[in-house]
């Protein structure tokens, strides 16, 4: 497993309202959700501290929301405007894990943010996990970070030990296998720089970026 600062105590929270710790929502993962039907209970798996959940919350009745760290879901807690403080179920687990949830359990599931700091045999346990909850009728939104470089304010890259180097090719190859036989649609694009100033560091984040959307039956089908 690689090595990353992922307990609270590296990460500030004190961002402002409309910050969150991994960056602005991406226009290509609410594209795809609005694409879709988002509706039921959903799981917002690896959520952080809830860039998309709002989302989610506004068109699902409940939804899942699961983290390893639990100041990170405490944070996301906190930005639910109170209407919808009702749907939000908070859960502390690993998601390279089994997954703690009954099969067919959700109608679908958001996973951002993530997956690329992960061999590619520990995405494919994931993913059999994810599909085991999800619903025969349901889909999925994700996205997959390829072509990573950290600057350091001296122009040398931070590298960041035993991460994945997934290449865009690697990327494609990856989530074409996993979802052999789902319908799907992949976006690719660039995520601009991002100035980074947590976990002690402070570097500019860049890549590219794999959005993808998964319909699992007919419940999926595209709204008018």
């Amino acid at each position: 497993m690689m090595k990353w600062k992922t307990t609270s105590k590296d990460i500030n929270f004190d961002l402002g309202p409309d910050r969150y710790v991994w960056g602005v929502p991406h226009p290509d993962i609410i594209a795809l959700s609005e694409r879709t039907t988002i509706r039921g209970t959903w799981l917002n798996l690896a959520a952080g501290d809830g860039r998309y959940n709002d989302l989610l919350l506004d068109r699902c009745e409940s939804v899942v929301a699961f983290d390893m760290d639990e100041k990170s879901l405490q944070r996301l807690i906190e930005r639910v405007q109170p209407p919808n403080r009702s749907k939000i179920q908070p859960q502390v687990g690993d998601i390279t894990a089994p997954l703690p949830f009954e099969s067919n359990r959700f109608d679908g599931c958001l996973c951002t943010g993530v997956l690329h700091l992960l061999e590619a045999t520990t995405v494919r346990q994931v993913f059999a996990e994810v599909f085991r909850v999800l619903r025969p009728e349901s889909c999925m939104i994700m996205d997959f970070a390829v072509d990573i470089q950290r600057e350091l304010p001296d122009g040398s890259m931070y590298l960041v030990d035993g991460e994945p180097r997934y290449s865009l090719d690697d990327g494609q190859r990856l989530l074409d296998d996993v979802f052999t036989g789902v319908d799907h649609e992949t976006r690719t694009s660039t995520v601009p720089d991002f100035p980074v100033e947590n976990f002690d560091m402070t570097y500019v984040f860049r890549c590219n970026v794999l959005s993808l959307l998964a319909r699992f039956g007919a419940s999926t089908d595209e709204e008018t």
